[in-house]
């Protein structure tokens, strides 16, 4: 009979005591656009307690509710990243009350930032089965020709090796010269490689970048069994013509660029040949096979 009494009692206590809760709830928005602010952080200490602290955060509309509140004064804090923080002093009283707060963004930025980088060189430099060659690499590796040359380089890297004979082709990862194909600025070219495998038709001066796929190269270099290498040119001049020359023990070479429309388009052309044969004609008289 107690025990029925006493959960009666508890019961019936218990209204009064939800009855003197106090809770507080709203929408935070952005004071330019009315757009919900996701995230803010509303933050309640009460005055006669600063050591507690009850609070919530916005979800994907901008409301807030903080439940079960004792009647009273309360400090609020309300922030969110990118705006001014609203504080200010309120009383509670019993029952649910509403704040709606439209936030201001924050006038103080950052200055201005400038992010610099390299491309590092290597096989961080590389997705899986590429990598790029710069003008800047063919022409750090020693050379015949004063301007560079990309067959040069190529035999500088791993699995790369050039046969002899006249018109050396390039062997990459065990695959026969035949298996590989060669690409400049999207048109197939045959026998790019001449003069004992000492050149090839890309000086360096005239390149932009080089890419070599040894693996996982996708369809649109067709069905090659051993490598693709795809080679882009470079612009030509759009301010001034100019032309250069070289000549060196095998090959000569030279090129001309200039404008066709000022700073719009212009036009680039370079050209090699073998000095094989006239000097060999001169000390042999037969011709040369």
């Amino acid at each position: 009979m107690r025990f029925s009494l006493a959960l009666l009692a508890a019961l019936l206590a218990a209204p009064s005591v939800l009855a003197q809760s106090a809770s507080l709830r709203g929408f935070i928005t952005d004071a330019t656009d009315g757009q919900p602010l996701i995230g803010a952080n509303v933050a309640l200490r009460p005055l006669s307690d600063p050591e507690t602290l009850r609070g919530a955060s916005t979800d994907l509309d901008g409301l807030y509710v903080v439940p079960g509140l004792a009647p009273g004064r309360y400090a609020l804090s309300i922030t969110s990243v990118g705006f001014e923080a609203v504080r200010d002093t309120l009383t509670l009283a019993e029952g649910t009350r509403q704040l709606d707060v439209e936030m201001t963004p924050a006038t103080q930025g950052v200055g201005e930032v400038t992010v610099e980088s390299e491309r590092v060189a290597g096989s961080a430099n590389t997705d899986a089965g590429r990598l790029q060659i710069r003008a800047e690499d063919i022409k750090s590796v020693p050379a015949p020709d004063v301007s560079g040359d990309l067959v040069n380089y190529l035999v500088s890297l791993p699995n790369i090796v050039t046969s002899g004979d006249r018109g050396g082709q390039l062997f990459i990862r065990g695959g026969e010269p035949t298996q590989n194909q060669v690409f400049l600025d999207g048109i197939p070219v045959f026998q790019p490689f001449h003069v004992l495998g000492f050149y090839s038709a890309f000086p360096a001066d005239l390149l932009q970048s080089a890419d070599v796929y040894a693996g996982g190269y996708d369809g649109r270099f067709g069905g090659q069994l051993s490598s693709v290498l795809d080679v882009t040119s470079r612009a030509g001049n759009l301010r001034e013509v100019s032309a250069s020359g070289s000549m060196a023990s095998f090959v000569a070479s030279g090129s001309a660029e200039g404008p066709i429309v000022r700073d719009k388009l212009s036009v680039l052309a370079s050209a090699r040949t073998s000095t094989v044969d006239p000097v060999a004609t001169s000390y042999v008289e037969d011709d040369l096979p």
